[in-house]
């Protein structure tokens, strides 16, 4: 909104402001512009008090004026001398108007390099927050855990299941899921070796061929076995692009198959539910982000009530907390808090408001 503010022979000053803002924060910015350290503010001969917000001296106007005195003027102690006209008062005897240089004025407002890298941080974050904000309107599911794709397979009568992996190179077996399905004295000691990916492992050895069941077929396939962990594998059987070139697998992500060839047969196999797969292998759906930008806050329950002096007492170290921020870039105590109080603590806004005044 727009303030007039009109003065005693002197020429009235503009300002325009947030309509949030109180009387005490256009004194400050008073004082700033005219160097009058002490204000008396009024309208139509009615006192403004300090913490009156502008926005209700005269509720729903954009454009107010109001008047201002001097106080210090009126302070100052009273001659009884009998009073002189004032074009009798040489140029000399009158106190010196403030004077101000636009240029070194100008010189402060400009930003040192360590204000100019602090500006930088906050646009950067500013432009992170509205990045994240932007994806959780338009493709939330990349901030959950999908289900991976599993089938069920059956290795010499031992049900297990198969992790459907297109990034492995080679299929896995587990050497403990070897032995307990009796088929650990096929694994050749020689081809034994490293897998490195995510991790490293080490590879026991190498079974050239063994079938094993998906579905209604049957499919010969070769593994690299690796040594058992101490708490297991991940997964004990994994299906590599070896496993799917040979049978010349499809994974339909769409209808959530993976079709298989047998001969000139195609067998398709529908990839196990969440609800299905036994609880270590689900996703754990946790909260990804626990304040989001823009995300609006709770209201406290009644057990909470008790907190809020705690909660209030940490909000105004915050406050001031950013206010040294906002300090450290050359901005005005006063000003700073005041850009804060109107923006509700949003640091970027307070820093757009304070460098475009």
């Amino acid at each position: 909104m727009r303030i007039t503010v009109n003065r005693t022979n002197a020429t009235a000053i503009e300002f325009d402001l947030p309509d949030v803002l109180t009387a005490k924060d256009l004194k400050n910015l008073i004082a700033e512009e005219t160097g009058f350290q002490s204000a008396f503010l009024h309208r139509q001969g009615k006192a403004i008090a300090d913490n009156t917000v502008l926005n209700t001296i005269d509720p729903g106007k954009d454009e107010v004026a109001i008047s201002m005195i001097d106080t210090s003027q009126l302070l100052a102690p009273r001659s009884n001398a009998p009073a002189r006209n004032p074009s009798s008062t040489t140029p000399q005897a009158r106190p010196a108007a403030p004077q101000y240089n636009p240029q070194a004025r100008q010189q402060m407002q400009q930003p040192t390099p360590q204000q100019q890298q602090q500006q930088q941080a906050l646009q950067h974050q500013r432009l992170l927050d509205e990045a994240l904000t932007n994806a959780l309107e338009e493709h939330p599911e990349s901030f959950i855990q999908v289900c991976m794709l599993y089938v069920p397979v059956l290795l010499d009568g031992v049900e297990c299941l198969g992790f459907v992996d297109t990034g492995a190179q080679h299929s896995i077996l587990d050497r403990d899921l070897a032995k307990k399905a009796g088929i650990d004295h096929l694994i050749d000691p020689r081809l034994a070796g490293k897998a490195v990916g995510v991790g490293q492992s080490n590879i026991v050895g190498k079974i050239m061929s063994t079938p094993i069941k998906i579905g209604d077929g049957y499919y010969p396939t070769s593994f690299a076995v690796l040594e058992s962990s101490e708490g297991g594998m991940a997964h004990e059987i994994i299906l590599g692009l070896d496993f799917m070139r040979r049978h010349r697998a499809t994974v339909d992500l769409g209808a959530r198959t993976l079709t298989l060839m047998s001969g000139a047969t195609a067998l398709t196999i529908p990839f196990l539910e969440e609800q299905q797969l036994p609880e270590d292998k689900r996703p754990k759906h946790a909260a990804v982000f626990s304040q989001m930008p823009g995300q609006p806050r709770q209201r406290p329950m009644p057990q909470q009530q008790a907190q809020q002096p705690q909660q209030q007492a940490v909000s105004a170290a915050v406050l001031e907390g950013k206010v040294d921020q906002l300090v450290a870039m050359g901005f005005d105590a006063g000003r700073a808090r005041s850009a804060l109080m109107s923006t509700q603590g949003d640091l970027d806004r307070a820093l757009d408001f304070l460098t475009s005044g």
